[in-house]
């Protein structure tokens, strides 16, 4: 029997021309069972697809342990899974600097009770990269054709939120409108309760654009695409 041939495409992640695979955004590994039958797929070179893999189990773990992911049904389906994997011998390898940096503490509710909570330390760079590999994908998937390489990708999970003024600089009150904005009025598109976005253009230039990621019911992302010469600015 003669192996099935790949076909030919422009990877939206690294621009390679030549032999891609279908790369599923959300990786199917973030649903409990089957994902829907519409899952986001764009094409991916081997050597990109590869690279991806612990970027996403990482992600995973973060996203699904989230504060704002409990009570969510297939959150809570998937934790058991998740937990099995993280409990794997090559698991531990990935997953080293959680590991190592998990801590009990007693922390306050809103209700004035004090509860113990494990904490962790997060590798930021790992979350950002996961996040930018989605929004990649989805500008593909809304603009028909993939980011420049001259534009680059700005990533705020909700954990660094407490940064967000830090982050904003000057610009804080144009932030806060843009998150309103998206979160209030911009279309929104989901894939069960597990993915959903929403994103705006800029009126500046037709690669300036901004959007929010949800997952397991909850914003997780803020992130935009700016040409590298205004982001300098």
């Amino acid at each position: 029997m003669s192996k099935r041939k790949k076909k030919k495409g422009t990877c939206v992640y690294c621009g390679f021309q030549g032999p891609v695979t279908d790369d599923h955004v959300p990786p199917r590994s973030f649903y409990p069972k089957a994902p829907p039958r519409n899952l986001i797929t764009v094409p991916s070179c081997e050597t990109c697809n590869k690279t991806f893999a612990k970027d996403d189990d990482y992600a995973r773990l973060v996203l699904t342990t989230a504060e704002g992911a409990v009570g969510n049904a297939s959150r809570n389906e998937l934790l058991p899974i998740v937990k099995r994997f993280a409990e794997r011998a090559e698991s531990k390898r990935i997953l080293r600097t959680v590991y190592d940096s998990l801590r009990s503490a007693y922390y306050e509710t809103p209700g004035g009770i004090f509860i113990r909570r494990q904490q962790f330390v997060l590798e930021g760079e790992r979350l950002d990269a996961f996040a930018k590999r989605v929004i990649k994908a989805l500008f593909y998937l809304e603009k028909r054709y993939r980011l420049p390489d001259d534009c680059t990708i700005h990533a705020i999970n909700y954990r660094r939120m407490s940064e967000f003024e830090d982050l904003a600089g000057p610009n804080k009150d144009f932030y806060a409108l843009i998150l309103t904005e998206l979160a209030e009025h911009a279309a929104r598109r989901s894939w069960g309760d597990v993915f959903g976005y929403s994103w705006a253009q800029s009126p500046n230039y037709s690669d300036a654009t901004w959007w929010l990621l949800d997952f397991y019911g909850r914003p997780q992302y803020l992130c935009n695409t700016l040409r590298d010469d205004v982001a300098s600015e």
